[in-house]
C-alpha cells in the first residue's frame, strides 16, 4: 500500500482505502492500521475470489454480515498461532 504523505491527505479531500491480497495474519496489520487512520474511507477492499482458511492461526478473517471485518485484540496484533508450527 503506497500513502500519500503531504497535506492533502490531512484535508479529508484524499481518504483511504485499505486493500489486501492477503486472508491470513498478515491481514492484521492492515486491519490495526485503517483502525487508527482518522481518514479511512467507510471501505475496505478484498479480492473478489473464493477464500480458504488455514487453521494453524486464528482469528479468521471473515467479512461479516453488513461487510464487517472484526479487527483482533490481544497481545501483539491478536493473532494466535497453533504451537505445534
Amino acid at each position: 500500500m503506497y500513502l500519500h504523505s503531504g497535506l492533502s491527505g490531512r484535508s479529508g479531500r484524499h481518504p483511504i482505502v485499505p486493500y489486501s491480497s492477503k486472508h491470513n495474519p498478515e491481514l492484521a496489520t492492515l486491519l490495526h492500521f485503517a483502525v487508527v487512520c482518522w481518514h479511512t474511507g467507510p471501505f475496505m477492499e478484498f479480492p473478489a475470489r473464493s477464500v480458504t482458511y488455514d487453521d494453524w492461526y486464528q482469528p479468521q478473517f471473515r467479512i461479516e454480515s453488513g461487510g464487517l471485518v472484526e479487527v483482533p485484540t490481544g497481545l501483539g496484533l491478536g493473532i494466535s498461532y497453533d504451537p505445534l508450527i
